[in-house]
């Protein structure tokens, strides 16, 4: 199934395959254990594409501002490793 929210993204990682989940072991090691760490990358990760997702509902915490370079930086190398062009 394609992610409405950002179909062109979703089809480009689901045709990647195993370059996309390589490109997205960066962020994966970069989370910390706490449980609810995905939400914020996910949420961040959308904002950073240009689609905002809100912001993240207590007891969950925002990304720091070198959390959310971080994560650009990752989304970036992983578009381009698919071919996708970033969007700022």
């Amino acid at each position: 199934m394609i992610s409405p929210t950002a179909p062109r993204a979703a089809a480009s990682l689901s045709r990647g395959g195993g370059r996309a989940r390589r490109g997205l072991r960066p962020a994966r090691r970069a989370a910390p254990e706490d449980p609810g760490y995905a939400v914020s990358l996910v949420k961040a990760g959308s904002d950073i594409r240009g689609r905002s997702a809100g912001p993240v509902r207590a007891p969950l915490a925002e990304l720091t501002p070198e959390q959310r370079e971080q994560l650009a930086r990752i989304i970036d190398r992983g578009l381009a490793a698919l071919g996708a062009t970033p969007v700022a």
